[in-house]
């Protein structure tokens, strides 16, 4: 991409720089009007922006995030001028995203805590339905056991923090 330089860096417009930072702790987006210096964080809370890329029409982000918790990465769209997200891929887990040229296709790697990575295509669309194009992770016998999915849970430590854990 064009746009992305060292630490993600780029140019919305002739006026505005989008950027990465960790000054409120997380990960984030911001943009920066350089004619007024007014900075907006384009993605507040509590959750890490993974990745981050400008669509070839320059009016949404297409990010990755792990704001549903913090071993899930799923892959949305962010709209610039209202901050406004959308997300796109649905499975938990993992997904690691490529963005067609055009923006229109994403293949997705894909995989969960019993499932292992397999590449999927799909509509760069809301709603839309991954297709799976591989099947050649899973061996006949990994299939045939019977995999047990953790339950994720969260608790709190002595310290007050929130601590994430996968249960068997």
């Amino acid at each position: 991409n064009g746009d992305r330089g060292p630490g993600y860096l780029g140019w919305v417009d002739d006026h505005t720089i989008w950027y990465q930072s960790e000054k409120s702790g997380y990960s984030h987006l911001y943009t920066l009007d350089t004619e007024t210096g007014r900075s907006r964080d384009l993605t507040p809370g509590h959750y890490e922006v993974l990745q981050a890329e400008l669509s070839p029409d320059h009016r949404r982000f297409f990010i990755i995030t792990n704001q549903t918790s913090p071993g899930d990465r799923r892959f949305y769209q962010l709209d610039v001028a209202t901050g406004h997200q959308t997300e796109i891929t649905r499975p938990g887990g993992g997904n690691e995203v490529v963005v067609s040229f055009d923006g229109k296709t994403l293949a997705v790697l894909h995989s969960t805590n019993v499932d292992p990575w397999e590449l999927y295509l799909q509509d760069n669309l809301p709603g839309s339905v991954a297709k799976k194009i591989t099947d050649r992770a899973e061996s006949a016998e990994y299939r045939s056991y019977r995999w047990r999915r953790p339950q994720i849970i969260t608790f709190r430590d002595r310290a007050g923090l929130d601590v994430h854990a996968s249960v068997y």
